[in-house]
């Protein structure tokens, strides 16, 4: 680690592609902002892995780290998750495969109560999945979670 690089210290101002390739200014994202910057590289990654900083709106400093609490946690998790797709063959990239796993929905049916009825008979069922999806799920072993839930099979 550099030593001029230090927990509270003023960081360099570094100048990064987002994720469009438009350069980014740290110091112009920033503004008149708090600013945590989490700099991180996943353990297995066959590419760059990203960078990404944003301002962050907390008021107080038990709130700004359970914000990087969150942040660090949702990376290493996705970071995992892709690595496990990756791993099984599906080449896909971060941003592609939360993309995809994030358009996949359970929708609960509730249909009209018949006379005599005191709840209504319910059904969940998933929303229709690309090939892509479908191979995503069963990847992933997610129809463990979906016991009783309607699937399509087309």
């Amino acid at each position: 680690m550099r030593s001029d690089i230090v927990p509270g210290g003023i960081f360099p101002d570094y100048e990064l592609p987002d994720h469009t390739g438009t350069l980014r200014i740290l110091s112009e994202l920033q503004g008149n902002d708090p600013l945590i910057l989490t700099l991180a590289r996943g353990q297995y990654c066959p590419k760059p892995h990203f960078l990404r900083w944003s301002p962050s709106h907390h008021w107080t400093d038990q709130k700004i780290r359970v914000h990087a609490f969150y942040c660090v946690l949702a990376l290493l998790l996705s970071s995992v998750l892709h690595r496990e797709v990756w791993q099984k063959g599906e080449k896909l990239s971060l941003s592609r495969l939360l993309e995809e796993l994030g358009q996949i929905r359970e929708t609960l049916v509730i249909y009209p109560r018949r006379k005599g009825q005191h709840r209504p008979s319910t059904a969940n069922c998933l929303t229709r999945m690309s090939p892509l999806q479908r191979r995503l799920f069963s990847l992933l072993d997610l129809p463990r979670y979906a016991k009783g839930v309607l699937t399509q099979s087309n």
